[in-house]
């Protein structure tokens, strides 16, 4: 095998007041062989996560598993560029959704697999600002991500919080949240 990468993948932890764990993704390619005959992707929560979250955390991602076929991989190889994504190459993309499939890859079909990640434990809104802005810098949580769970505005130049507009960002999701709440009763009278 030939690795793309092996990274921590952003996004990839539940959301919490105590993120959970963010975990691994790698990509690579079949070397000095024409085909791996006989590839075997296995793991359970592929459908749904198997760590749900904790007093209001969120969970994390999914198992995810991906083949794109018959892509331009070694074209790009021979250029001297080296893909860090799979929107990068040209090709069919598979997606499994099952917990265990039988398949092959070929010379050119590149492997994508994204672990599960750890659970989030209590509200992601009561997450201190500085914890997010220090998950961005580390990379285990994107800007879009910070912004939309945990509430968390950068400040315009990005190199720390704005307080106040994450404040705003913080209120307006909390309104939302009760917007669409439904009272316990409701819930209880259809048991």
């Amino acid at each position: 095998m030939l690795y793309l990468y092996r990274r921590v993948q952003p996004d990839t932890g539940g959301a919490g007041r105590f993120r959970g764990g963010a975990t691994l993704s790698m990509c690579y390619v079949p070397h000095d062989v024409a085909e791996i005959p006989t590839k075997i992707m296995h793991a359970i929560g592929t459908l749904q996560p198997g760590s749900i979250g904790i007093a209001g955390g969120y969970p994390s991602c999914t198992n995810q598993f991906v083949i794109k076929r018959r892509t331009n991989v070694r074209e790009l190889f021979a250029r001297g560029e080296l893909p860090g994504e799979l929107d990068e190459l040209e090709g069919t993309m598979e997606v499994y959704a099952e917990s265990i499939v039988r398949t092959s890859q070929g010379r050119d079909d590149v492997y994508r697999c994204i672990a599960m990640g750890g659970a989030g434990y209590g509200d992601p809104l009561d997450r201190e600002p500085e914890r997010v802005h220090r998950d961005l810098v580390a990379g285990v949580v994107t800007v879009d991500h910070a912004r939309t769970l945990y509430g968390v505005v950068l400040d315009v130049d990005g190199t720390g919080v704005d307080q106040a507009a994450t404040e705003s960002c913080r209120d307006k999701i909390r309104a939302e949240r009760l917007a669409e709440a439904v009272p316990v009763s409701e819930l209880v009278s259809h048991l």
